[in-house]
């Protein structure tokens, strides 16, 4: 006597409810006894003709509702664009990528080895995956070409500069911090960087006193102002934007300023 099945689209329906999470899993359930007599162990036998319509490598997620693809069957993003959705995350570690795969939140083309999947594909380590590699001077754009590329970008301040590189768009032989990265190699100011306040710099540089007299005055305006206070960078440069600090002393102290000889207490509070 022939046994009577399920239709696979009811057998499918039931399966599903059981919420089993992969073959191991359904296996173990087939044996416990707890399987209606007319589900079939084997839907790949039973379900033939239904079984060869879905992808390979797809079945078993489609039988058990978990959507799972298998490894080799799966389209993962090419190397470069999954790299650049990493560096997103700003995960600092593999430990912190193995916790963030865990979570449920990765997209199903963003492998979970990507050391396996982009083998000979890009690869080139954990840091370089996760972002957290370190530029050499060797792998960076020479001052002058990166800094046209940072004003072509037609940003309009250090915040937007920061959100830039936080998108994951960035070149990776752009530096994010290139105050850092291109001091005493051109380097003078943010907005010389992104090319918002050029020539208004050049203009106000011609007009900035000695460096001597420029200490005193220096000093003099921060005692005014702050009185004995610590100041911060952002607090002189928010005070010059509101007009409070003389023309002759600079908004920016990594510019053209001749003050080389304000001494390092100085600088850092003022």
């Amino acid at each position: 006597m022939t046994k009577k099945w399920k239709s696979f689209a009811q057998a499918r329906k039931f399966v599903i409810t059981l919420g089993l999470k992969n073959v191991r899993e359904w296996e173990r359930y087939c044996k416990s006894g707890k399987k209606p007599a007319d589900i079939p162990s084997n839907p790949q036998r039973q379900y033939k003709e239904e079984w060869k319509k879905i992808p390979v490598g797809e079945r078993w997620g489609y039988w058990l509702g978990t959507g799972t693809i298998n490894a080799k069957d799966k389209k993962f993003k090419v190397f470069k664009k999954a790299r650049i959705f990493v560096h997103s995350l700003k995960l600092k570690s593999k430990q912190a990528w193995e916790k963030y795969c865990e979570s449920g939140e990765k997209p199903n083309d963003i492998p979970v080895k990507p050391s396996d999947t982009y083998k000979n594909k890009g690869w080139k380590g954990w840091p370089d995956w996760l972002g957290t590699k370190r530029l050499s001077t060797k792998n960076i754009r020479p001052f002058v070409q990166a800094r046209k590329f940072a004003r072509s970008l037609e940003l309009n301040s250090e915040a937007e500069w920061k959100k830039y590189c936080e998108s994951g768009e960035k070149p990776n032989d752009i530096p994010v911090k290139p105050s850092d990265t291109y001091k005493n190699k051109g380097w003078k100011s943010m907005p010389d960087w992104l090319g918002n306040d050029n020539v208004a710099t050049q203009q106000q540089s011609q007009n900035y006193l000695t460096g001597k007299e420029a200490k005193i005055l220096g000093r003099k305006v921060k005692k005014e102002i702050f009185g004995d206070k610590k100041i911060t960078t952002k607090d002189w440069e928010d005070a010059h934007k509101a007009g409070k600090i003389p023309k002759e002393l600079p908004r920016y102290f990594h510019n053209t300023w001749k003050i080389k000889n304000m001494g390092k207490n100085e600088k850092s509070k003022s």
